[in-house]
């Protein structure tokens, strides 16, 4: 798509210019925005993942608890 783009830039016909639409955002706000989006939702879900984590290990040390318990 990239490609055929700058080809439709090379082979475009010179004349008149049309004057500049200034109420179009540019392109890549869109993505900085999707980006930025994608950066929040990655760091909450490596902070899920760190509490899951943390959660895991609790119930690793109970468990280990409770089997010292019936063990002795």
């Amino acid at each position: 798509m990239v490609q055929r783009s700058s080809g439709n830039l090379w082979y475009k016909k010179s004349g008149p210019s049309e004057p500049a639409n200034t109420n179009v955002k540019p392109a890549h706000s869109s993505e900085e925005q999707t980006i930025a989006s994608l950066d929040t939702r990655i760091i909450e879900l490596k902070n899920e993942v760190t509490a899951l984590h943390d959660q895991m290990l609790a119930s690793s040390e109970i468990i280990e608890a409770l089997a010292e318990q019936i063990r002795s």
